[in-house]
């Protein structure tokens, strides 16, 4: 039986998108050796949610960082809901 990583992001985390490049690369190199499992987690804890509304500013304004030193492009569709945190 291999060990099994499980690897644990947030969909509204952008350090957890820009990180699926490196995910995937550790993934194909050890899947001989490792087992995985991609578990979808959250940053806001369940003892005190809040809407993306309360973060989005920050969000709207970090993912900039995270394109510029991983080279990952946040998608249309994702901006759209960072951008629109109040509309469905």
């Amino acid at each position: 039986m291999k060990p099994v990583v499980y690897y644990c992001y947030d969909a509204y985390c952008g350090w957890c998108y820009g990180f699926s490049r490196v995910i995937k690369k550790i993934a194909e190199r050890y899947k001989d050796k490792l087992s995985f499992e991609v578990l979808s987690g959250g940053m806001i804890p369940a003892e005190n949610p809040r809407p993306i509304a309360a973060t989005a500013d920050y969000i709207n304004e970090a993912y900039h960082r995270v394109e510029e030193l991983t080279g990952i492009k946040f998608g249309e569709d994702y901006l759209w809901h960072i951008r629109n945190p109040i509309r469905k």
